[in-house]
């Protein structure tokens, strides 16, 4: 079985377990009142009924991580992992909703943010039940909509931490708990980096190694190190293999990134669902954008300053600034970086694993697929 018909075969059954406990919280908010009903019908929206749902490789790799020690989960054991999987969804929504608000996005992967459904929805109501409050009408429900989209990322958060709580104590569960909040430390802090310390620094003085940390911490680990991280911790693995997994997870949630950093600027917009403008327009500091910052002369760096983070760049600069990149041969500079990182960890993986083992196939087959990708 390759590694898609693992990951679909995987998904389709955690999903049902997903969408049983986003319908009891749903039933439960609706005893509550119709407001937070919605609220969490939204969140159901943007994890399961979106076209471009997650493929769910967080909450598989903590069970292929689990498969990757030798042993294979019993009944009580694979209930945990989903349920770890379900927290480890419910706080990547959490962090998506609320990433969505810092970069004023108002579509992902194609389809309308929380923010977005919220503008439209308040907007509407607003017009059809509150007529005193038609003045700046637009302002208002913008405003509504945003209390509203950071109240779902607090949903999301809320019930990631409810699930991973009420996960009955022992040894491992415990230890599992603490990556499980190390990683969450880790996201956050990453991402006010991303947005206020590497994200405003200057190319001029900005370290490559610090640009790295910051992708490490805000995407990498909790995509791809922890949840096999916490796979292994639950299947209580040894030292050494939790050792392998701390540095190749770290080097393959890299390649994550820096091969997300690249579709992002490159890629089909009708696949990817955003706009190729949109990390040049927000000035996002990616090791792609460093490295061709570094081969400028004087003139040509401040040409680039003025571009990055200009919200009215044009397509035609854009479609230039991207041909000189390439021509530049920094995109090659990066995946040729993403190849050796992953011949890294698979080197590390395969000293520690064996290498036949599901679980270990499936590290590997979808590491390949990282680089591959195009959406």
């Amino acid at each position: 079985m390759n590694f898609k018909e693992q990951l679909i075969n995987f998904k389709t059954n955690f999903d049902n377990q997903l969408s049983i406990f986003l319908h009891s919280k749903i039933q439960q908010a609706a005893h509550i009142n119709p407001t937070a009903e919605r609220n969490l019908k939204e969140i159901y929206r943007v994890i399961l009924e979106v076209k471009s749902a997650g493929k769910r490789i967080r909450p598989a790799l903590t069970y292929f991580g689990f498969l990757s020690t030798g042993k294979v989960p019993n009944k009580e054991e694979m209930e945990t992992i989903i349920q770890v999987g379900i927290a480890l969804e419910l706080f990547h929504t959490f962090a998506l909703i609320h990433d969505d608000i810092i970069d004023e996005s108002l579509t992902r992967r194609g389809s309308p943010t929380v923010q977005s459904f919220y503008q439209g929805y308040f907007k509407q109501d607003l017009l059809d039940n509150h007529p005193s409050l038609h003045n700046n009408l637009e302002d208002r429900a913008n405003h509504f909509a945003l209390g509203a989209t950071i109240l779902a990322g607090d949903f999301a958060y809320m019930l990631s931490q409810e699930v991973i709580g009420k996960l009955p104590s022992s040894p491992a569960v415990d230890k599992m708990k603490n990556l499980f909040y190390e990683m969450q430390f880790e996201l956050i802090s990453g991402q006010l980096d991303d947005c206020y310390g590497v994200g405003m620094a200057d190319f001029e003085t900005l370290d490559p190694t610090d640009i790295e940390h910051m992708l490490i911490l805000k995407s990498g680990n909790y995509s791809i190190q922890k949840p096999l991280l916490l796979g292994a911790t639950l299947a209580t693995a040894s030292d050494s293999q939790m050792a392998s997994f701390n540095i190749a997870g770290e080097k393959i949630g890299l390649v994550y990134q820096l091969t997300d950093d690249i579709i992002s600027l490159f890629g089909d917009e009708n696949k990817t669902g955003k706009p190729s403008k949109a990390d040049i327009a927000e000035g996002k500091r990616t090791l792609m954008m460093s490295t061709y910052y570094n081969q400028l002369n004087d003139r040509e760096r401040m040409l680039l300053r003025e571009q990055l983070g200009n919200a009215n760049i044009s397509n035609s600069e854009i479609e230039e600034l991207k041909e000189k990149m390439v021509k530049s041969g920094v995109v090659d500079v990066i995946k040729n970086r993403c190849k050796k990182e992953n011949a890294e960890a698979l080197e590390i993986l395969n000293s520690s694993f064996d290498s036949e083992n599901d679980g270990i196939q499936f590290i590997r087959d979808m590491s390949a697929y990282l680089i591959a990708r195009d959406s």
